[in-house]
């Protein structure tokens, strides 16, 4: 039976970077007492949507090079709230009534509806500039985008660890950052060119195949599990905080898959 280490769900580039967040967390706490994590990935998510939406707005009322560097310097603010919304609720002092779970439910949640804001605005995009590999792409990224997140949760429901940083290059570009660092300037900056060719697509194609390596791998920890192979945390609340991490991210991804298949069929016929 193989044992996994308990901090193997703490990526590199977290801890790497703790001590940074930390800091800015409390600096942020002391300048607005009032802050919140929940306050902090709400105000994450909007950015993330405003800078998904101006992308798509007509032309005539605001150009690409307008909206391009306002999209991308809102996005890029909505990841940094996500960077910094659980350092705000490690720092900040709790209320007796307060559930961590709640906390980070909100957070992972909140973080697929983005993805999928940015989706939508990619395949939207695509379709306007008449590109199909990059409406595809932008629907294979979008479709793909939950299931790591899913497939983790159906491993720790069961008691056991997931690497969250990957346990190769490839999956770990199926990670939330990773996926955030290819998805961003995908949406903000479609038409960039990579080797001559619209980088969208690209980043897109690279994304999803990152989205299915991280849940293979995941998927295959899972099975590992099942079969006795893997050493099982005694913590309970972890085991239950996956759980209803499965219901949430369960239900979420099939919303998620109506209305992206949903656009990528709109994306495709109406450029015809």
């Amino acid at each position: 039976m193989e044992k996994i280490k308990p901090n193997a769900r703490n990526s590199r580039l977290r801890a790497a970077f703790s001590g940074i967040t930390n800091g800015a967390a409390r600096a942020l706490i002391k300048a607005v007492p009032g802050i919140t994590a929940d306050r902090v990935t709400y105000t994450g998510l909007g950015a993330v949507i405003a800078g998904s939406a101006i992308r798509i707005l007509p032309k005539e009322w605001v150009s690409s090079q307008t909206s391009s560097p306002i999209s991308l310097g809102l996005m890029a603010f909505g990841a940094l709230c996500d960077a910094l919304d659980g350092a705000v609720a490690r720092n900040k002092i709790k209320p007796k009534n307060y559930n961590a779970l709640d906390g980070a439910l909100t957070d992972v949640v909140h973080d697929r509806f983005g993805e999928t804001a940015m989706a939508l605005s990619r395949i939207f995009q695509a379709g306007a500039r008449r590109d199909a590999p990059g409406v595809v792409f932008a629907t294979v990224s979008g479709l793909t985008a939950p299931l790591p997140s899913l497939l983790r949760a159906m491993v720790e429901k069961r008691g056991f660890f997931v690497p969250e940083s990957g346990g190769n290059p490839l999956s770990f570009l199926g990670t939330r950052s990773t996926r955030a660092v290819l998805t961003i300037p995908a949406t903000s900056y479609p038409e960039m060119q990579i080797l001559g060719n619209n980088s969208q697509p690209i980043l897109d194609g690279l994304s999803a195949l990152g989205n299915i390596a991280a849940t293979v791998e995941r998927y295959l920890i899972h099975r590992r599990g099942v079969n006795n192979q893997l050493k099982i945390n005694p913590d309970e609340e972890a085991k239950e905080f996956g759980r209803v991490k499965v219901e949430r991210l369960g239900t979420f991804t099939m919303i998620n898959t109506v209305v992206l298949l949903t656009a990528g069929i709109i994306g495709l016929v109406t450029m015809k």
